[in-house]
C-alpha cells in the first residue's frame, strides 16, 4: 500500500538496499570493498534519482574513509 503512493518510493528503497548489501558483502569480503564500493558510486552517479547521485558524490568524496571503516 505504501509503494502505490508514488512508483519512486519502492525505487529509492531499492537504491538503499544496495548500501546495505554493499555494506555486508564488504565486512564478509573486505578485499573486494573497494571494487564494490566503487561500482555503488557509478550505479547511483547515474541512476535516475537525484538524491543518490548527490549522494554517490559524498561516497566518492568520502571513500577511503568508508573503506577504512571496513578493515578495522
Amino acid at each position: 500500500m505504501f509503494f502505490e503512493l508514488d512508483d519512486k518510493f519502492e525505487i529509492l528503497r531499492d537504491l538503499k538496499e544496495k548500501y546495505f548489501e554493499f555494506d555486508e558483502l564488504a565486512k564478509e569480503k573486505p578485499y573486494k570493498a573497494a571494487g564494490l564500493l566503487d561500482k555503488l558510486i557509478d550505479e547511483y552517479a547515474n541512476c535516475n534519482q537525484e538524491i543518490f547521485n548527490n549522494f554517490s558524490e559524498v561516497i566518492k568524496k568520502r571513500r577511503q574513509y568508508i573503506l577504512n571503516s571496513i578493515h578495522l
